[in-house]
């Protein structure tokens, strides 16, 4: 049977064995640790430069577009040779259209028909 003082002082033995072992290992994880964070920040950073060089990109292209449009709506014409508005005044008369549709009868006169 062991002695309470051979007890205690195993105790005391496997108690600095474990403190030690936590001095070395809690600098290394937090390094470890603080390490993977900065890797995984520094890549944020770039993926979000980059899609912020992309996003300007298509402001860029959605700005030039939207000015062909506009360009092309004052050159548009409608059948009485007036521009459009941009308040969207089409025609009030309807536009008649004709197409000419063979008849169904296989005979080479075409007939005409108003849709």
């Amino acid at each position: 049977m062991p002695r309470p003082l051979q007890r205690k002082h195993q105790k005391m033995e496997n108690d600095t064995v474990i403190q030690k072992v936590k001095a070395w290992l809690t600098p290394i994880l937090l390094t470890l640790v603080g390490g993977f964070l900065m890797n995984d920040i520094h890549e944020m950073k770039t993926d979000i430069k980059k899609l912020l060089e992309l996003s300007s990109a298509d402001q860029i292209r959605l700005e030039y577009l939207e000015k062909e449009v506009d360009a092309l709506k004052g050159r548009v014409y409608t059948t009485n040779n007036k521009p459009i508005d941009n308040n969207n005044d089409y025609p009030k008369e309807p536009t008649q259209l004709i197409a000419i549709i063979p008849g169904k009868d296989n005979d080479d006169k075409p007939s005409d028909r108003k849709l």
